[in-house]
């Protein structure tokens, strides 16, 4: 009877049909936006979302930490998903459980526009081609 009792409770606890909700494993991961154009040193914060097999949005787990990388520091940083422009173009990364995606940094320096007095004359009127009159 004791033998037969552990059994039962071995197939009732053992088994995985007792779930209520089926879980899924993490598929991809995406960042949002998925570029980037800023002027430089300005900064923009972006998203991580985390995509099961079948594609619904999960929370990323709080045992998981986002790793963040550049491809180059001095055309972007990121930290804690905030992105810093410095300037020329970087592939920032971010890491979930292996899981990586990418997304593109273009940065513009900024320019000093300054719109200077441009005087336009008519020409010399006493140059060939053109009548002179003089009231002398």
């Amino acid at each position: 009877m004791r033998n037969m009792l552990l059994a039962l409770l071995l197939v009732a606890f053992g088994c995985s049909d007792w779930q209520m909700e089926a879980e899924y494993p993490i598929g991809r991961v995406i960042i949002e936006p998925d570029s980037l154009l800023l002027l430089e040193g300005t900064e923009a914060e972006v998203q991580v979302r985390v995509l099961n097999t079948i594609g619904e949005v999960i929370a990323v787990p709080d045992w998981y930490e986002i790793e963040w990388m550049t491809s180059d520091e001095s055309a972007a940083s990121v930290d804690a998903g905030v992105v810093v422009a410095g300037h020329g173009k970087a592939t920032i990364t971010a890491t979930v459980a292996g899981r990586r995606a990418n997304m593109k940094v273009f940065s513009n320096p900024i320019l000093d526009l300054r719109a200077y007095t441009v005087y336009i004359n008519q020409g010399d009127p006493g140059a060939p081609g053109r009548s002179h009159t003089s009231t002398r």
